[in-house]
């Protein structure tokens, strides 16, 4: 039976947990032994002020800082009311662009074209693209230097919901849910979507798959649910997510001649995250491969995002959820191929609850590296921070510390061609763009 697709508490209070035990007893079957923390930086304060930038005396830049390296965390069992801290994954990042304020507020797609990084924001609808070049990495200790984007008018707010990219198609949703494709050859709409939502995109070989949510009546319950249609290159969008399920959030991850597609289904009492992939058939057309119930978690908060990463064949899920009642962090799932029900559970804790909790990944080099916004503390109405970290081989998230103190709304990443990683995030104000140089893994 599908659930209606309702909004859902901001508040991870004991009591909504309470009610939705029975799917977080699911959850935690799932889940392996959690190991001993290790020492890490993934709480550490951010202690740099906030500084002008040069070039625009009336805007101030995040705090953006190299992380100190991490001390060592006490045990659960040490500490049993302290909020673990996850692994730390060596020597800390440094910042070598930015963080360089953006001619626009809004949220934006990144990806590495030849020599250059291509930032793309959506514009009504349209793909509006920047591009800066990557430089060779400057020496430790060298002065970060912005370039090619400094000289802007005044902000111009674009859209919240960002462009995907695949190859050279960008596909970006209108705030009338029109989806439409940008590409070589041209212009073209792809379907409609609910107004607001995210849509996906990925390469399947040669071929381009686009993926966006719709919705449709509820039978009986006189509301509507949410499900994901997916279409590949010209071809009429056909249903994506399961025949006896919806989709709240969906990604698409290229994989070769194949592609994975994710989706979410956020419900009042549970969150099942689904896994099916995706080939093109002899004919041409788009085949469906059978779909995979990953694992079940508790309910979702109003804001709770989906993103996939991947590092050469692995893919990965990544949901910040609720767990064990009072526990919030982010869940990864390792996508096998083909994709199975029960896939082993690594949770990555928050010092809190957070909702919104965006974050993002990287695809396709040695390491899938992550940019999550998380609490700095366990207080009530703690600031937020942007943390950056990689993944092992296992899932476990491995920290790299906070590199920025700001009120993050939406955050992008992508690694370079140098191995660095550039991180674009928005603010209440601004959307920026950082470099970061961090150690190999």
């Amino acid at each position: 039976m599908e659930l209606p697709d309702r909004g859902l508490a901001s508040e991870h209070s004991v009591s909504q947990r309470a009610v939705a035990a029975v799917a977080l007893v699911a959850f935690a079957a799932c889940k392996p032994p959690a190991p001993t923390p290790a020492p890490d930086a993934g709480s550490a304060g951010v202690t740099a002020a906030s500084a002008a930038h040069p070039l625009d005396a009336a805007v101030s830049a995040p705090a953006v800082t190299s992380p100190a390296p991490a001390s060592p965390a006490a045990s659960d069992d040490a500490a049993p009311n302290a909020a673990p801290r996850p692994p730390d994954a060596g020597a800390s990042c440094r910042v070598v662009y930015g963080p360089e304020p953006l001619g626009f507020r809004g949220a934006v797609a990144l990806a590495v074209e030849g020599s250059r990084l291509v930032v793309v924001a959506n514009d009504g609808g349209k793909p509006r693209t920047e591009s800066v070049a990557i430089p060779a990495v400057p020496p430790r200790g060298a002065t970060p230097r912005p370039s090619g984007l400094t000289d802007r008018a005044p902000v111009q707010v674009l859209d919240s919901t960002p462009c995907e990219l695949a190859g050279a198609t960008r596909v970006c949703p209108a705030r009338d849910g029109a989806v439409r494709r940008y590409g070589p050859a041209g212009e073209r709409l792809v379907g409609m979507s609910r107004p607001g939502t995210r849509v996906a995109a990925a390469t399947v070989g040669t071929r381009t798959a686009i993926a966006f949510l719709v919705e449709r009546p509820a039978t009986g319950q006189g509301e509507t649910v949410l499900h994901a249609r997916v279409a590949l290159d010209d071809a009429a969008p056909v249903r994506l997510s399961d025949d006896g399920g919806g989709a709240t959030q969906l990604a698409l991850v290229s994989l070769g001649d194949k592609a994975v597609a994710l989706t979410l289904d956020a419900r009042m009492a549970m969150t099942p995250v689904h896994a099916r992939e995706l080939s093109v058939g002899t004919g041409g057309a788009l085949t469906l491969g059978p779909d995979a119930v990953l694992a079940i978690g508790g309910p979702a908060e109003r804001g709770v995002a989906l993103a996939a990463g991947r590092a050469g064949a692995d893919v990965f899920a990544l949901v910040p959820l609720p767990s064990e009642i009072t526990t919030f962090g982010m869940t990864t799932l390792k996508v096998p191929s083909p994709p199975r029900a029960d896939v082993p559970v690594v949770l990555s804790r928050y010092p809190n609850g957070l909702d919104p909790a965006p974050l993002a990944a990287t695809h396709g080099g040695k390491h899938v590296y992550i940019a999550r916004v998380v609490p700095e503390s366990a207080a009530p109405h703690a600031a937020r921070a942007l943390e950056l970290g990689r993944l092992a081989p296992s899932g476990q998230f491995l920290s790299y510390g906070l590199v920025a103190r700001t009120s993050v709304t939406d955050v992008a990443i992508v690694e370079d061609n140098e191995h660095a990683l550039w991180v674009g995030f928005g603010d209440g104000g601004r959307t920026w763009l950082a470099r970061f140089v961090c150690p190999p893994g």
